[in-house]
């Protein structure tokens, strides 16, 4: 789903966003453009449903269909709602629909006269836009799709622990995906240091192990990669130097001698920072655009603790990628639920039905819902976010959050529910500071004793499916986290979401 910013700070990328959002593909399709319909949305009701104007609607003029791929919740009433559309010149638009009080009558709006009439979306409504010819009539299908059953939800089918991959007794670590492979940097209190490589996760003996010397003391939760290369800082002053490798492995200061605060993630090749100038924080990037100005940050914005940051929009066609963080702690000591994404030249707020609670050290990341139209047989996949775990001022917590769109609201996973985590530390211990890594690799079908089962579901015979052969599956991968007292935890942690829309995955 698009992602719709909600700050003014962003309102450069809003109008791009907004002209992405609920618009037709930009393909050169066999229609009359005095027919095609532009974008197509509806009005607010909130007695039926908060922001409903934000749902995201599909427009196929090739074959005239207009739909939402995330069904609305089940039970949303959808008897009496109004529709904002655009076209471009069409002579006249003609809005037909049944009754859903007497299937046997048709009833038709003029829109273009009655644009505000509300619409019976209980079975698929009909729009008719005559092009400004007079003659040439294009037909859309609207499919307004409202889910019919509960059990449209994700749940964890498997939960499966084994050692972290490095032959020291670590006491930090730090994981995350370049070029294809997952990299395991570890270090133990002897100040010994070393990484596990492996493009082949779930096999544990996959995992090159190779000792190396920085010639820096690393601070391991700085580490953050671009598409080529790795970058980290060095100890734990406020000055902090900038080293770079491209294998993990070998070390050198960054051209420029730039030095940072900490560091937040990468978006494109650019690697994004905090520096403490005199006293003020502000943000900072590497390497530094000709004319960039280090500008202060908000007295909002983390300066630590802050989730690892992922994309959370691609830009599409229309707009420019964004990337976001979650969480943190603030200047002031406080901690923040706050969701902030960039879109490489502005920081802002994003989210305003956030149920996140104020947290430190979450995991961040997408994984993938896919939606079914039986018309076509084609499964459309979908970004879903997640939000787990982290630290309060009470203690770790292993609480699910997720999200379409992070620009529009939350949820919480409610306690005993199939997404939920199980409640037995025994089972998934309460964590902070854990790197989470969503890699994709052929169904595992082979269970390593080295892997230990530790939570399983049966998935009901009424879901049960099957995947094709060589289809990759999107596992994902929790290295580490620490407990309340700030102790490693030594494991990796692997786990399988699947969702009902789907066929699950074994």
């Amino acid at each position: 789903m698009k992602i719709r910013n909600i700050y003014l700070l962003l309102s450069a990328v809003l109008l791009l966003l907004g002209v992405a959002c609920n618009k037709s593909d930009d393909y050169n399709y066999p229609v009359s453009q005095n027919t095609l319909v532009k974008t197509f949305a509806l009005a607010d009701k909130s007695t039926v449903m908060e922001n409903l104007s934000k749902v995201y609607f599909t427009i196929d003029a090739r074959q005239g269909k207009i739909f939402n791929a995330d069904s609305l919740p089940m039970g949303t009433k959808v008897v009496a709602l109004a529709a904002n559309i655009t076209f471009d010149s069409p002579s006249k638009v003609e809005v037909q629909y049944y009754d859903s009080r007497n299937q046997a009558e048709i009833k038709t709006i003029d829109y273009m006269a009655n644009s505000n009439d509300t619409i019976d979306f209980t079975y698929p409504v009909t729009i008719n836009v005559t092009a400004a010819d007079g003659e040439t009539v294009q037909k859309y299908e609207v499919d307004l799709r409202v889910h019919r059953s509960i059990p449209d939800s994700l749940w964890w089918s498997e939960i499966s622990a084994a050692d972290l991959p490095t032959s020291l007794t670590p006491i930090r670590q730090k994981s995350l995906e370049f070029q294809n492979k997952i990299y395991c940097f570890t270090t133990d209190a002897s100040g010994n240091y070393e990484v596990g490589v492996s493009a082949t996760p779930s096999d544990l003996g996959s995992w090159q192990k190779s000792s190396f010397n920085p010639g820096f003391v690393l601070n391991m939760a700085t580490i953050q990669a671009t598409e080529d290369a790795f970058y980290a800082l060095a100890g734990d002053s406020d000055q902090k130097a900038l080293y770079k490798s491209t294998d993990g492995k070998f070390w050198t200061l960054a051209e420029g001698n730039q030095t940072f605060y900490t560091l937040i993630g990468s978006y494109g090749e650019q690697i994004l920072g905090i520096i403490k100038d005199g006293g003020v924080y502000k943000h900072d990037v590497y390497p530094r655009p000709e004319g960039y100005i280090q500008q202060p940050i908000s007295p909002l914005f983390p300066i630590s603790g802050f989730s690892n940051m992922i994309e959370i929009f691609d830009g599409g066609d229309f707009g420019v990628p964004q990337n976001g963080i979650v969480g943190g702690r603030l200047q002031d000591g406080t901690l923040t639920s706050a969701v902030w994404g960039y879109d490489g030249q502005n920081w802002a707020v994003l989210g305003n039905q956030s149920l996140i609670t104020p947290r430190e050290g979450a995991m961040f990341f997408p994984y993938y819902t896919f939606i079914y139209d039986s018309e076509t047989a084609v499964h459309t996949k979908y970004k879903t976010f997640f939000v787990i775990g982290g630290k309060n001022e009470t203690g770790c917590l292993k609480d699910v959050y997720t999200t379409t769109d992070p620009a529009v609201y939350w949820d919480l996973a409610p306690a005993g529910s199939l997404l939920a985590l199980p409640p037995d530390d025994n089972y998934f211990p309460a964590k902070a500071f854990a790197s989470v890594v969503v890699f994709d690799e052929p169904i595992i079908t082979v269970r390593s004793s080295a892997w230990r089962t530790l939570f399983k579901k049966e998935i009901p015979r009424r879901l049960a499916g099957s995947t094709r052969s060589g289809e990759l599956v999107p596992y994902i991968y929790m290295f580490g986290g620490e407990n309340q007292n700030g102790v490693l935890y030594p494991q990796i942690w692997r786990g399988v979401i699947n969702r009902v829309t789907f066929a699950p995955i074994p």
